[in-house]
């Protein structure tokens, strides 16, 4: 690998392995990469899917731990300053990463605290985000209401709250349109002029071609070449030609002269009127082709592999062959209407992929014919063919660079700040989606319903004395069914991309759950207060009276937030979320039927009695009972603390372990 010769290195990567175990199966994913990467300069790494492009970028961002090599980012390692490092970087993923149920200005809101920003500062850094990014008027709608070039956007302006010095972006124009993709390289031009330095993957050499200094070719996991888009383009040693013919039954004849002239075999379109030829670099058929003019087919012509020149043979019908303008076809946009003929845009006008590029022109004045950079080449200022200097100085770029500039960096946020703002996002998605509380107010409702209807009378001899009985045990079983919804949204936030943005930030690590797992309490008090109101309504009269009751619910809650670090060590292993789902469904229903929730464990057969006896949860529910009837049983209760404590504390480090280590 080449030496870069200018600037302080933003990445240096070397010797960089990580393999993936799928059962027996050992996959190497990225094998012995070497990156060097100087500040303010946009490095592109190309691949095909598969190439180990994501993993590569993924180790770099701290979210995934190198096998071996090392790797630095602006002087700090990945493994042992993974902090510092991810408060000088921003990552954007394949996919949007933020949360598709808050609002613009809610996701960037809760970023801007979680990077230290407080109260009306971390407001007014959205809106001035939002306003930069185009979306002020979108910042009240939820983002799963945006557009795919809208999302992007958001998720651009999220990783540019803090406004990092080194920026990943992973794949970033996939699936867009042709305007939202050139708006994206809008936003990385300004970026990157304003001394940021820009790690790009890709699928796309156009992509590459257009925005990088430098690119990195990867494949199977290793760097195959490594160049400017000049030299990797020489390197390959073969160029396209594309035509089009005015007349497609001329196809016959024109691929005749063009295989004669050329000495190589051609690929048929679909299109009657369309043909591709392979060229050597080099080859004076490139110089040939890139003159414009006429091509002229000529009875007899053969395989002698000359053509006839412009304005021979007057009487032979010509053959016009096109090429797309190099503004539709690099930026999807129309032609400019106003812009004046360029010569050579009458007749034959062929795209030699692999051209020498032109001479004569100079450096700082190339906008129209390829990258302008400035005299050094140092800084990518306009890899647009149209996109010139004029227009990255436009009142949008200014905007821009207002809005990512910070003339102070706030103090990464306390423990406490960061667990609470995941709190109240949690709280924000009961808001924006409240039929998520579907299952926690009607599931106890039917429970009780049924039960104490249909079985009340055979169980209990009557209705009211099994509901005295049932109540308590009801009450548990709702709540313990609610947190299930913890791994359940942990896993959904790994599904939608929102977990990497959560693991890359400069956080006190247990944040994220702790944060979600208050959060849920809101959910299992919801339950508690349903479940209470009918049982009321039903005749309900707990002798424990109002003291009772709280202290029951206290308990409860308490029991619940210790076992919901196993739903959530579940979210961080299984799949997706209805296996999340389902898993923890076949967890819970045997503890909570076979148990004292609905009858008397002295009905039951020896075998069953003895489960019961040791099961967690009937313990809980006795507990709850006595506090209720107010009977409490301080053998109950001290069991249900000890046993909370003792889960919390086994958990509570492997659901750790699992977030740091997800893959």
């Amino acid at each position: 690998m080449t030496e870069p010769a200018r600037g302080d290195l933003a990445v240096e990567a070397r010797g960089l392995v990580k393999h993936f175990t799928t059962g027996k199966s050992v996959t190497k994913a990225v094998d012995g990469i070497d990156l060097l990467i100087p500040e303010g300069t946009v490095f592109g790494v190309l691949g095909p899917n598969g190439a180990g492009k994501t993993t590569a970028v993924r180790m770099l961002a701290t979210l995934l731990r190198p096998d071996a090599g090392t790797a630095r980012v602006l002087g700090h390692d990945v493994v042992h300053d993974a902090d510092k490092v991810r408060s000088v970087v921003g990552l954007t993923g394949q996919y949007a990463s933020v949360d598709e149920d808050l609002t613009g200005t809610e996701n960037l809101v809760m970023l801007a605290r979680l990077y230290g920003f407080l109260g009306g500062t971390a407001r007014g850094r959205s809106a001035e985000l939002l306003d930069a990014f185009g979306l002020g008027d979108a910042g009240d709608r939820q983002v799963k209401t945006y557009s795919g070039g809208m999302r992007r956007r958001i998720d651009l302006a999220a990783s540019l709250v803090m406004s990092p010095r080194v920026i990943f972006l992973d794949e970033p124009t996939t699936g867009l349109d042709p305007r939202s993709r050139n708006q994206v390289w809008d936003i990385v031009r300004v970026l990157v002029a304003d001394g940021a330095t820009v790690l790009l993957t890709t699928q796309y050499l156009e992509e590459a071609d257009q925005l990088a200094d430098r690119i990195a070719v990867i494949d199977h996991g290793k760097v195959i070449a490594e160049g400017t888009a000049t030299e990797l383009k020489r390197s390959v040693g073969e160029g396209a030609v594309h035509l089009r013919l005015a007349d497609a039954t001329q196809r016959g004849r024109a691929a005749e002269v063009v295989g004669a002239l050329l000495g190589t075999d051609l690929a048929l379109a679909r299109a009657p009127f369309a043909f591709t030829a392979r060229v050597r670099a080099g080859g004076a058929a490139v110089a040939a082709a890139g003159r414009g003019g006429r091509v002229r087919a000529r009875p007899g012509l053969g395989g002698r592999g000359r053509a006839a020149p412009h304005g021979h043979h007057a009487r032979e019908r010509p053959v016009r062959v096109h090429r797309a303008r190099a503004r539709r076809r690099r930026g999807g946009r129309r032609a400019d209407p106003a812009r004046p003929r360029r010569r050579g845009d009458r007749g034959a006008r062929v795209h030699a992929g692999a051209a020498e590029p032109r001479r004569g022109v100079p450096r700082a004045h190339r906008s129209a014919h390829g990258r302008r950079r400035d005299d050094r080449g140092s800084g990518l200022m306009a890899a647009d063919p149209t996109t010139t200097a004029a227009e990255l100085r436009a009142p949008e770029a200014n905007a821009l660079r207002a809005a990512v500039a910070l003339d102070r960096r706030p103090d990464r946020p306390s423990p406490v700040s960061a667990t609470l703002t995941y709190t109240w996002r949690a709280l924000l998605k009961i808001k924006h989606v409240p039929e998520q509380l579907f299952d926690v107010t009607v599931s106890p409702i039917i429970f009780t319903l049924m039960f104490t209807y249909l079985f009340g009378g055979a169980l209990a001899g009557d209705v009211q004395s099994y509901l005295q009985f049932l109540l308590p045990g009801i009450l548990v079983q709702a709540v313990l069914f609610t947190t299930i919804y913890t791994g359940y949204t942990m896993n959904t936030d790994i599904s939608k991309g929102v977990f990497d943005r959560f693991r890359s930030l400069p956080v006190w690590r247990p944040a994220p759950i702790v944060g979600a797992l208050l959060g849920d309490t809101v959910r299992y008090t919801i339950a508690s207060v349903v479940t209470l109101a009918l049982g009321l309504v039903l005749g309900f009269r707990p002798p424990g009276g109002v003291v009772g009751v709280v202290l029951g619910i206290v308990l409860l809650l308490v029991f619940a937030f210790a076992l919901s670090w196993m739903f959530t060590a579940l979210g961080l292993v299984l799949r997706s979320p209805n296996a999340v789902m389902g898993t923890s469904m076949l967890v819970l229903m045997p503890l909570t039927f076979a148990s004292n929730i609905f009858v008397d464990p002295s009905t039951m057969p020896v075998v069953l009695q003895r489960f019961v006896d040791v099961n967690p949860v009937t313990h809980l529910v006795t507990a709850v009972r006595g506090l209720m009837a107010g009977e409490p049983a301080t053998e109950g209760i001290v069991w249900v603390l000890v046993a909370s404590v003792v889960l919390t504390a086994i958990l509570a480090p492997i659901t750790m372990r699992l977030y740091r280590n997800r893959s």
